[in-house]
C-alpha cells in the first residue's frame, strides 16, 4: 500500500522538532559517519483509526514522545545506518498492544529523506498496532416495586430484580461497543409494557448507567368456555331475548 504523502504542515513540524537537535550535533572526524535519524511511529487500533495518548519512552524509562490525534509521534537516534535504535511503548489505558510487545526496536536506515534547509533528515517509519481492551461497566435497573424479574443481556441472564423492584450487573465490554439490556415479563401476560429493553453505548472509561423504567398491571378478560378471551366493546345483535 502506497503510503500518503507528508503535508507542508508535518514537513514543518519534522523540522521544527529537529531543529536543536541538528543544529546541536556537529560531527568530529571520528563521528562522520554517525547521523540523526528520525524515528515515525503510527499508532493505529483495529478499526484503524489512529490512536493518540501511546507514549514512547527511552532506554532510561524517560519520555521521549506522545501520539497526537493523527495517532503519530516524532522522535530521534543518533548512529550509523545499519545499526539499532531502542524504545518502549505504554499504550493509553483503554488500548493493549495487538502485535508485538512493549519493547521496540528499529533498524537505522534511510528508507527515505525529507530535504529542508538543515539538511537531509533520514526518516524511519515504525508501525503499532493496537487494541480497545474490555472494561468494566455498571449497570442499574430500577422499576416501581416489580420484584423478580430477569435481567437479560445478549440472552443471557445476568441478574434479576429484588424485593424492591431493583437490580445491578456488572459488565465487561469494549468502548463503543453497544449492550441492549431486556427486562423479561413473560412470567405474567399482565405486565405492560411488554419486556421493554435499553440500549448504551460503551464510554471511554469505566462507567455507571442507570435506566428507570415503571410497569403496570393490565386488566385481562377471563377466558369462555371455547378458550378465547371476550372481545370488549363488540354488541350483540339481533332481538334481545325478553
Amino acid at each position: 500500500m502506497r503510503r500518503p504523502v507528508f503535508s507542508s504542515r508535518l514537513c514543518c513540524l519534522f523540522l521544527a522538532s529537529l531543529l536543536g537537535v541538528l543544529g546541536a550535533s556537529c560531527h568530529t572526524r571520528g563521528d562522520v559517519d554517525r547521523q540523526t535519524f528520525v524515528i515515525l511511529v503510527e499508532a493505529k487500533g483495529n478499526d484503524f483509526r489512529p490512536v493518540e495518548g501511546l507514549v514512547i519512552l527511552g532506554p532510561g524509562g524517560a519520555e521521549i514522545g506522545r501520539t497526537n490525534s493523527d495517532g503519530r509521534a516524532l522522535f530521534t537516534a543518533v548512529g550509523q545506518e545499519g545499526e539499532s535504535a531502542e524504545f518502549s511503548i505504554q499504550p493509553p489505558p483503554e488500548f493493549l498492544i495487538s502485535e508485538g510487545g512493549e519493547k521496540r526496536r528499529v533498524l537505522l536506515k534511510r528508507l527515505r529523506s525529507i530535504g529542508g534547509g538543515y539538511g537531509n533528515i533520514n526518516i524511519v517509519d515504525h508501525d503499532i498496532k493496537l487494541r480497545k481492551r474490555n472494561l468494566p461497566y455498571v449497570v442499574l435497573i430500577a422499576t416501581n416495586q416489580f420484584a423478580g424479574l430477569p435481567v437479560v443481556v445478549f440472552g443471557i441472564e445476568k441478574t434479576r430484580l429484588n424485593s424492591r423492584g431493583v437490580g445491578m450487573f456488572l459488565h465487561e465490554g469494549k468502548p463503543g461497543d453497544e449492550i441492549t439490556v431486556t427486562l423479561l415479563t413473560d412470567s405474567d401476560p399482565r405486565i405492560a409494557p411488554v419486556s421493554p429493553r435499553k440500549t448504551f453505548v460503551l464510554a471511554n472509561e469505566p462507567t455507571q448507567y442507570f435506566w428507570r423504567t415503571a410497569f403496570e398491571i393490565r386488566k385481562v378478560e377471563p377466558l369462555r368456555k371455547n378458550g378465547q378471551r371476550k372481545t370488549p366493546g363488540k354488541k350483540r345483535l339481533g332481538p334481545t331475548a325478553i
